[in-house]
C-alpha cells in the first residue's frame, strides 16, 4: 500500500506544470506548510492593481467632459470623443482581466491534471479493500467529470468569455443599456446550468456509491463465511489477516484523501480570493460611476464583474464535484471490514 501512495505522489508531480503545483504535492502531508503557501499567494496579490487607478483617471475624465460638454460646438466631435474615452476603458480593462482568467484557468487544468492521476489511485485502493464495484463506478464518474472539465475549459469557458467581451464591447459603443439585460441573462443561465450540473451529479454519485458499497459488503461477508465454514481454521487465520489489510488501506486512503483535500483547497482558495478581490474593486468604481453620474462606465464595469462571476461559478464546480468525489472514497470503508 505505501507504493500506492508513493507512486500517486511522484505521478502527480509529473502530470502538473507549476512550481507552485508541484510544491503543494510536495508538502501535502504538511498541511501548515500547505496553508503558509496559501496565505503567501494572498499577501502578494493583496493590491490595488494598475487598471485601478487607469480607470479612476478616465472615470474623471468623463466627468470633466460631462461638465465642459456644451462647449463643443460640433455634436459629432463631442459624441466621438464619449466613444473614445469608453473605448479607452474598455481595452483598459479587458487585458488584465483576460490575464486574470488565464491564471484562473492555469488553476483549473493543474487541478483536473491532479484528478486525473487521482483516479487510477482512487480505483486501486478501493479494489484493493473489497469494494470493486465502487472502484469501478468510481473510475467512471471521475473519468466522465474529468472529460466534462476539459471540455468545460478548452471550450465552454473561452467561448463564453467572449460572449462576455463582445458584449461589453458593444455596449461601448450602444449606451441603450440592452446589452446589460442580455449579459446578466447569459451570467444567470451558466449559474444555474452550474447548479443543475452539480445536484445531478451529486444525487447520481450518492446513489450509485450507496448500493456499490452494499454490493461490496455482501459479497466480503459471503466470501468470509464461505471460506470459515469451509475451513474453519483457514477461514479464522484469513479473517484476521483480511482485518489487517483492511486496516492498512485505510490508513493510506486517508493520507490520499487528505492530500487531494489539501490540493484542490490550494488551487481553489488563491483564484477564489483573486477574483473576489477584483469583484470589490470593480463595485468601489460601479459606486464611483453611480456617485458622478457616468451611467456608460457604469454598464462596462458591471458586464467585467458578470465575466469574472462566470469564472468563479465555473471553477466553483470544478472544485465542488472533485471534492464530492473524494468525499464519497473516503467514507467508504473497506468491504473486507464490513
Amino acid at each position: 500500500m505505501e507504493n500506492v501512495l508513493n507512486d500517486f505522489l511522484a505521478n502527480a508531480k509529473n502530470a502538473l506544470s507549476s512550481d507552485y503545483a508541484m510544491g503543494i504535492v510536495e508538502k501535502s502531508g504538511d498541511l501548515r506548510s500547505v496553508f503558509n503557501n496559501i496565505i503567501e499567494i494572498i499577501k502578494n496579490r493583496f493590491f490595488i492593481p494598475s487598471w485601478v487607478y487607469i480607470a479612476a483617471a478616465l472615470i474623471l475624465l468623463a466627468v470633466i467632459f460631462e461638465i465642459f460638454k456644451c462647449s463643443f460646438k460640433s455634436y459629432v466631435v463631442a459624441l466621438a470623443v464619449n466613444y473614445v474615452l469608453r473605448i479607452l476603458l474598455c481595452s483598459a480593462l479587458m487585458i488584465p482581466m483576460f490575464e486574470t482568467i488565464s491564471q484562473v484557468m492555469n488553476y483549473m487544468q493543474e487541478t483536473v491534471a491532479f484528478l486525473g492521476i487521482l483516479a487510477p489511485t482512487l480505483g486501486t485502493l478501493s479494489a484493493a479493500g473489497g469494494n470493486i464495484t465502487c472502484a469501478a463506478n468510481s473510475s467512471l464518474f471521475l473519468s466522465v467529470l474529468i472529460s466534462g472539465f476539459q471540455i468545460l475549459i478548452s471550450g465552454v469557458v473561452p467561448f463564453t468569455c467572449a460572449l462576455f467581451s463582445g458584449i461589453t464591447v458593444i455596449d461601448c459603443v450602444n449606451i441603450d443599456g440592452k446589452m446589460l439585460t442580455l449579459s446578466q441573462s447569459l451570467k444567470n443561465v451558466c449559474y444555474t446550468l452550474f447548479s443543475v450540473a452539480i445536484a445531478l451529479f451529486f444525487i447520481i454519485l450518492g446513489t450509485k456509491s450507496l448500493a456499490a458499497a452494499g454490493a461490496d459488503r455482501f459479497s466480503a461477508k459471503a466470501l468470509r463465511v464461505m471460506m470459515g465454514t469451509t475451513v474453519p481454521i483457514v477461514g479464522g487465520t484469513l479473517g484476521e489477516a483480511i482485518k489487517l489489510v483492511g486496516g492498512s488501506i485505510v490508513a493510506v486512503k486517508n493520507t490520499v484523501g487528505i492530500s487531494a483535500v489539501a490540493f484542490l483547497l490550494a488551487m481553489y482558495i488563491p483564484p477564489l480570493f483573486v477574483l473576489w478581490w477584483d469583484g470589490v474593486l470593480l463595485d468601489i468604481l460601479v459606486f464611483l460611476c453611480d456617485y458622478f453620474g457616468v451611467s456608460a462606465f457604469k454598464n462596462v464595469f458591471i458586464h467585467i464583474k458578470y465575466m469574472l462571476g462566470f469564472m468563479l461559478a465555473a471553477f466553483t464546480a470544478t472544485f465542488v464535484l472533485g471534492m464530492l468525489n473524494i468525499g464519497v472514497f473516503m467514507q467508504t470503508m473497506p468491504a473486507l471490514m464490513a
